[in-house]
């Protein structure tokens, strides 16, 4: 994209380390990676900070020449630095098609299993993170509002939140989305998607509501392995992202995470954040970080104990076992 708007061969740092060729710590081209993958070095575009000079436009059609790119992001990493999640404790989740968890760190070391140690941005200094993705959530979610009887149901569409909060629980029902096997943190592409519980009263609004808590839950399950070492934690998520505009599933996340979730009203957080670093590269008069913080939002208090949430996430890892194929003891 940058080659067509200006013809600069360069590359953001963010996402140059998404190639797995680029040493995040050093902050350059790995020539060890290379050499084993027989990538010449003169073929990979210039690396520059997520703020950096990347070209002006040139004559490309709707755009006119002469406009500055100040400013590139990664989609996450935009959306972490829009709610402002510059500090450890902090951290967000973007709920699409599928959902990344994010929080802050300090230095680049090795993550949990299951979890990937990323390069958020680069400006003065690098900005590093910790990152978990959970896949099939979102599509889980129009998945079921299809079944349900909505035709081709919008990414956020109402009508599944609508449904499910026609009944009190699920009724007994857990679905596990595996449509292309689990992510962050199991990394199971042999898993597949289940739905246990069922009885000859489960309605509908019963699935509607099991797949929300679903969403949830896999939320949980990515934050659990981000902390699980104990060098990062976080204090209240951040959430953004078309379904983190149902209140059902910002309160059963909240519930089910046993913290408080600030869910902005906002679909364009990661377009905000990059945003805010052309302004920052620009030098205008802007607030930089916490853009999340100006725009409508409400947060969601946990309303459940914490054995009650024990017992959830215990019915809920019992079935992610059944979607791994893997025995169930015990019970």
């Amino acid at each position: 994209m940058i080659w067509n708007l200006t013809g600069e061969c360069v590359i953001e740092a963010g996402n140059a380390a998404r190639t797995l060729v680029f040493d995040a710590a050093q902050l350059q081209w790995d020539d060890e990676l290379l050499e084993i993958f027989g990538i010449p070095r003169e073929c990979l575009p210039a690396v520059r900070a997520s703020n950096g000079d990347f070209g002006v436009t040139t004559d490309v059609g709707m755009l006119p020449p002469g406009i500055p790119v100040s400013a590139v992001l990664a989609d996450s990493h935009a959306s972490m630095y829009f709610h402002g999640c510059i500090e450890l404790g902090t951290g967000k989740a973007t709920y699409k098609a599928g959902c990344c968890v994010m929080t802050p760190m300090t230095s680049y070391e090795r993550a949990p299993h299951g979890i990937a140690a990323a390069l958020a941005w680069l400006t003065g200094a690098p900005m590093y993170a910790r990152e978990g993705n959970a896949i099939s959530t979102g599509t889980l979610l129009q998945w079921v509002g299809e079944f349900a009887g909505r035709v081709h149901p919008e990414p956020g569409d109402p009508y599944l939140t609508t449904l499910a909060m026609t009944v009190p629980d699920a009724g007994g029902v857990t679905i596990v989305p595996a449509f292309t096997g689990l992510g962050a943190p199991y990394w199971d592409r042999d898993a597949t998607s289940i739905m246990v519980g069922m009885t000859s009263t489960t309605t509908p609004a019963h699935m509607a509501r099991a797949a929300l808590e679903a969403v949830a839950h896999r939320v949980v399950d990515v934050v659990e392995a981000i902390e699980s070492d104990g060098k990062s934690t976080i204090d209240q998520l951040q959430a953004d992202g078309e379904w983190a505009r149902s209140e059902l599933l910002m309160s059963l996340q909240a519930d089910l995470l046993g913290r408080p979730v600030r869910a902005v009203d906002d679909g364009e957080a990661a377009l905000l954040g990059v945003t805010a670093f052309a302004v920052r590269s620009l030098q205008m008069p802007m607030q930089l970080s916490g853009l999340g913080h100006r725009s409508a939002a409400k947060v969601y208090q946990p309303t459940i104990d914490a054995v009650q949430r024990a017992q959830r996430r215990s019915q809920w890892a019992t079935a992610v076992q059944r979607s791994r194929g893997r025995a169930v003891t015990g019970r």
